[in-house]
C-alpha cells in the first residue's frame, strides 16, 4: 500500500482501508486546478470538483475512447493506451536494515 506519493502528499489517504482493494484517485483537472487542490492532498483529504474520481475498488477498468486524449499518468510516469486495467497485485515484504 502506498501511504503517500512523496514529500508527505497523501493523495491515497485511503490506501490502508482494505488490503484487498486499491485506492484509485483520478482527475481530469488541468494543472492549475490540481495546484489549488494541493493543500487538501497534503492533509490527506479528498480532491474535490468535477472530473474527480476517488474510490476503493478491487479492479479499475479505464477505456480511453478519445484518440487525442489517450495519455494518462500513473505514479508520475506518462503512458498512452486505449484500455487500462488496475488491480491489487501480490504482497511484497520489504526488509530494510540501518547502517551502524
Amino acid at each position: 500500500m502506498l501511504r503517500d506519493v512523496g514529500l508527505g502528499i497523501r493523495v491515497t489517504y485511503r490506501a490502508e482501508q482494505d488490503p484487498a482493494r486499491i485506492h484509485f484517485v483520478a482527475s481530469s483537472a488541468a494543472a492549475p486546478e490540481l495546484a489549488r487542490m494541493f493543500p487538501r492532498t497534503l492533509l490527506g483529504k479528498p480532491m474535490t470538483g468535477p472530473g474527480v474520481t476517488d474510490c476503493v475498488a478491487r479492479t479499475v477498468h479505464l477505456r480511453l475512447i478519445d484518440p487525442d486524449r489517450r495519455a494518462y499518468i500513473l505514479d508520475g510516469d506518462r503512458f498512452l493506451a486505449d484500455d487500462v486495467r488496475l488491480s491489487v497485485g501480490p504482497t511484497l515484504d520489504v526488509v530494510t536494515r540501518q547502517a551502524t
